[in-house]
């Protein structure tokens, strides 16, 4: 059992370290774009949310996705984006102040 445990305890210690992207969270409104994303097999896990196309990432719809691209080749580092999308007419910080979940069209009291 011991030579098992040693030869895998050294098969952990001198295999790679995983690499772990470093995410980067965009905000935009439906219609907006953010240039030089990555042209390189760019992808993005819900498109009815954001697409990149040509290097420009297009939000299309309300919600949020997981886009990747690389800005260079196809074996390089891959740069990875949280795209939260809100509608066109929403204000920028996401709501008003004190806003809380669940209470729209409320009266006032």
């Amino acid at each position: 059992m011991r030579p098992l445990a040693l030869t895998l305890l050294l098969a952990a210690a001198l295999a790679p370290a995983a690499v772990r992207a470093e995410e980067e969270i965009v905000r935009l409104k439906v219609g907006e774009t953010k240039p030089g994303v990555g042209t390189v097999r760019p992808i993005c896990d819900a498109p009815s949310v954001a697409v990149i196309e040509g290097g420009v990432l297009r939000a299309v719809g309300p919600g949020e996705t997981l886009c990747a691209a690389s800005p260079f080749q196809a074996q390089g580092t891959r740069r990875l984006y949280r795209v939260v999308v809100t509608p066109a007419n929403a204000p920028r910080d996401g709501g008003g102040a004190g806003a809380a979940k669940g209470d729209a069209g409320a009266p006032a009291r």
